[in-house]
């Protein structure tokens, strides 16, 4: 196991919620891990008595796994995808997180309910490892999906525009994947933990060569609806105020406000 996956664990337990993202970030930056400058600093945070969260780092992803939904909140992976490099299937082992164990959700959960176990972090945006695509069938990584929405419609459709964007424009992107948890949800069966999130949500960030930010974020319903996915293609902030979460929270504040407040239609396009 690479070393800063056991500084990641050794931390864990020193640090609450609100510094947790930002020194992870911190510690991804300085070892250059995301392959970026010391300047590119992002982070994502919430009021914490909002919270029943748990701050979880594997080795290709991170997630804020959710107790009440059982789920995560968000889930957070960079890409720098290169197709020649992307090589690895996807190996259907879902299981139980090994850091929640018995905490999180399992097959049970899910079983006879109707929904896909649907991934946040794609696994396809991990075939450059044998081991990293496997890892990202933990249970912390799904969460329940329209069977269409997640296989061929809007959940699919977008996760191909990001590796398209992603390699076209030669650039690696920084991504927030995860359900709008709300108080109201209902259980996806009756003897499972797991919430019916309503709609999904993408937050996209590219640093270019120029060193200039884009950034732009998806809403989408959690239904099967034949509509082309660029419609659905939202400001920052608008995801920001649905989920009650802060994103890029580490960048300097005009930049931050810059890149939320609105998207370049012409950088993000098809």
């Amino acid at each position: 196991m690479p070393a800063y996956a056991y500084l990641f664990r050794i931390f864990f337990t020193m640090l609450n919620s609100s510094s947790f993202f930002a020194f992870l970030l911190t510690l991804c930056i300085s070892t250059n891990l995301f392959a970026t400058d010391r300047a590119f600093k992002y982070a994502v945070s919430k009021d914490e008595k909002k919270q029943n969260n748990k701050l979880i780092a594997h080795e290709h992803y991170q997630l804020s796994y959710n107790f009440e939904h059982a789920q995560a909140e968000w889930v957070f992976h960079s890409l720098n995808y290169l197709p020649d490099d992307f090589i690895f299937d996807r190996t259907n082992n879902f299981r139980q997180d090994p850091i929640l164990k018995s905490m999180g959700p399992n097959r049970q959960d899910y079983l006879n309910s109707g929904y896909d176990r649907g991934h946040l972090a794609p696994s396809q945006d991990f075939a450059f490892s044998e081991e990293a695509v496997s890892d990202s069938f933990y249970y912390s990584n799904m969460s329940p999906q329209n069977s269409d929405f997640n296989q061929t419609g809007l959940w699919f459709k977008i996760e191909n525009q990001i590796r398209r964007w992603s390699s076209v424009k030669s650039t690696q992107l920084f991504i927030f994947s995860g359900p709008v948890l709300t108080n109201k949800l209902k259980k996806l069966k009756p003897d499972s933990k797991v919430s019916l999130p309503n709609m999904f949500y993408k937050v996209i960030l590219a640093k270019t060569q120029n060193g200039k930010y884009h950034a732009v974020g998806f809403l989408v319903p959690n239904l099967n609806i034949l509509r082309d996915h660029m419609l659905y293609r939202v400001p920052v902030d608008h995801i920001e105020k649905v989920t009650g979460l802060d994103f890029f929270s580490e960048l300097p504040d005009h930049l931050e406000e810059a890149v939320e407040r609105s998207y370049d239609k012409k950088f993000w396009k098809k």
